[in-house]
């Protein structure tokens, strides 16, 4: 009778401790399910992240180009500027060549204006000295 009920004790802790190793496997399974879960939505995120990354650096890549067209259109234009700074200094040196010539035919026509005084002047002289000479 001793015996048996030891047996039996031995039986109940047996089935008290399957039941509670049964328990914590379901525990461990419900874990390891969640975390196998978790897994999933790490991954999706990493996915998600990694697709970001890459439209980022393919957008990094458009704006790079598109800085050097910008830095190319900024060149262009400080050349034109360069070109148009340097005609107008040439327009500027024309300019005052011109006034330069003006001012010089200027004086030019006065003195033909004084020579063309003179000459009537001594037109009249002559046609007076011609008029004492009349026969």
């Amino acid at each position: 009778a001793v015996v048996a009920d030891e047996v039996r004790k031995l039986a109940e802790r047996t089935a008290q401790s399957t039941g509670d190793i049964s328990t914590m496997i379901g525990k461990i399974q419900v874990s390891a399910k969640e975390a196998v879960e978790e897994m999933g939505r790490v991954v999706k995120q990493v996915e998600s992240g990694q697709s970001l990354a890459q439209d980022a650096g393919e957008r990094m890549v458009t704006i790079r180009e598109e800085a050097n067209k910008v830095s190319e259109a900024v060149t262009e234009i400080s050349n034109a500027l360069k070109e148009q700074s340097q005609a107008s200094q040439d327009i500027a040196k024309h300019v005052e060549s011109i006034a330069q010539m003006t001012d010089e035919n200027n004086a030019a026509a006065e003195e033909t204006a004084s020579s063309a005084q003179d000459l009537d002047r001594l037109a009249g002289e002559v046609s007076a000295t011609l008029l004492q000479f009349k026969v």
